[in-house]
């Protein structure tokens, strides 16, 4: 079988976002930083939905994140009908591994594989992505990991410790873990104007063009670089502005696969 590094989940639409930003003044993360899992509540829990611009739900599955009090790490857990998901992470949001696994047989056909598996090798400073299908290794790829990388299917709660810390703007790397590339990316708040015009797009779910402004802060983040050559499209999300500023929404202005994640937190609200 021909060596793919392809996945197909709920989070496949940001692996190769883009947008073409501006540079302003931003403060990138430091060893002083990696302590930043302690501004998550140690418990979230929420209902995901995919929808579409026409705002109907496409899927849905459940997302929930928890906080280890005493060493600071973080694992996230998605169930659905079509996959699950399970990650984990340092107090300072670096992934150490993870596991997809797929249920939908016509997902698996498509992919040609079952399951997805990284795992960071501290020792190496190495992350190793692995491809398998019933068990079975298909390929595995390597990247050396020299500096801090967030990885880009889970920035939206590294964004909301930033936000929960006081911060609204970062400059950095994320991994995409469809083929374990780092991105230079460069995020920042959008207000006024840029948020109005965002906000007015015909091709946003009603819902994202209704929500209250004064009650959510709205982020925009892109590709710096030479890779701007590439990716020309931007990346969103929003956070709810009452702390602990939970995630409502997360998307990629891709314009051939326009879905959003739309979160209900379920956390007795």
């Amino acid at each position: 079988m021909r060596k793919r590094f392809l996945r197909f989940w709920p989070a496949c639409f940001l692996l190769l976002f883009a947008g073409c930003l501006p540079q302003p003044p931003a403060q990138e993360e430091t060893a002083a930083d990696q302590n930043l899992s302690r501004l998550l509540p140690l418990v979230q829990r929420y209902n995901v939905s995919i929808i579409n611009p026409d705002d109907h739900r496409l899927y849905a599955y459940e997302k929930k994140v928890t906080v280890d009090p005493a060493s600071g790490e973080i694992t996230i857990h998605d169930t659905g009908r079509d996959y699950d998901y399970t990650g984990r992470l340092d107090r300072g949001f670096r992934l150490l591994e993870s596991d997809l696994r797929f249920k939908k047989a016509a997902d698996i056909e498509k992919l040609g594989y079952d399951q997805r598996v990284t795992t960071y090798r501290a020792d190496e400073a190495v992350m190793e992505f692995s491809v398998l299908t019933g068990g079975e290794i298909l390929y595995t790829k390597e990247i050396a990991m020299e500096e801090q990388a967030y990885d880009l299917e889970t920035f939206c709660f590294f964004v909301q410790a930033l936000q929960n810390k006081g911060r609204n703007t970062f400059r950095g790397n994320v991994i995409n873990m469809n083929n374990g590339q780092l991105i230079a990316v460069e995020m920042k708040p959008l207000g006024g104007r840029e948020r109005q015009k965002l906000l007015a797009k015909k091709n946003l779910p009603a819902r994202i063009r209704s929500l209250d402004e004064a009650g959510h802060y709205f982020y925009a983040m892109g590709v710096t670089g030479w890779s701007k050559i590439f990716f020309t499209y931007k990346f969103y999300l929003i956070l709810e502005r009452e702390a602990p500023h939970r995630i409502k929404a997360f998307w990629g202005d891709n314009p051939t696969n326009r879905v959003v994640q739309w979160f209900e937190a379920l956390n007795g609200r």
